[in-house]
C-alpha cells in the first residue's frame, strides 16, 4: 500500500518537472539571434567624411554562439559565425563592445576616409566554454582575403 501511495505522488511530479524541461528547452537562446544573409552584399566603399569599420567572425568551434556588437550604447549589429557587417562611424573615439558571458571591447580612434578591420572571435574558459568576445584590429592585407569567404549578415 505505501508503494502504490509513493507511485501516485511521484508520477505526476515527475510529469510535471519533465514538461518544465521542455518548456525550458523551447525558449529562446540567448545566443542565437535572428539573422538575414544576404548572397549579395551591398556595394561597400570609404567615404570621406566617415571611417568605414568593418566587422567580420571567422568560423569558430562555437558555431551557435551569436553576440551583438554595440558602438557605445548604440547596437550596431551582430556577428553569427562566418558573417560580417559595416559601419559608417563618425571621425573620433569609439567603444565597440560586445558580450557572450563576459564583455569583450576595443577602443577606435576613427578618422575618415580611412577603412578599419576589426575581427572579433570568441575566447574561451578553462572549461572550454564560451567566455567573451575579442576584438582585434587586422591588417587591410589579410583582411578582405577573410571576408571575402564570410557571408553578409544583418541582425534583427
Amino acid at each position: 500500500m505505501a508503494l502504490r501511495m509513493k507511485n501516485v505522488f511521484l508520477r505526476p511530479l515527475f510529469l510535471v518537472l519533465a514538461a518544465c524541461c521542455l518548456l525550458a528547452a523551447c525558449g529562446k537562446d540567448p545566443y542565437n539571434y535572428d539573422f538575414q544573409r544576404f548572397s549579395r552584399p551591398p556595394l561597400i566603399r570609404p567615404r570621406a567624411d566617415k571611417a568605414l569599420v568593418m566587422f567580420y567572425r571567422s568560423y569558430s568551434v562555437y558555431p551557435l554562439v551569436n553576440f551583438y556588437v554595440n558602438d557605445g550604447s548604440k547596437r550596431i549589429g551582430g556577428l553569427a559565425n562566418g558573417t560580417y557587417f559595416f559601419q559608417y562611424a563618425d571621425p573620433g573615439r569609439h567603444l565597440y563592445w560586445a558580450q557572450v558571458d563576459f564583455r569583450g571591447e576595443l577602443v577606435l580612434d576613427a578618422e575618415a576616409g580611412k577603412t578599419y578591420y576589426l575581427k572579433c572571435d570568441i575566447t574561451m574558459d578553462n572549461m572550454g566554454m564560451p567566455h567573451k568576445p575579442e576584438f582585434r584590429e587586422i591588417d587591410g592585407e589579410t583582411a578582405p582575403g577573410d571576408i571575402a569567404k564570410l557571408t553578409y549578415a544583418l541582425v534583427h
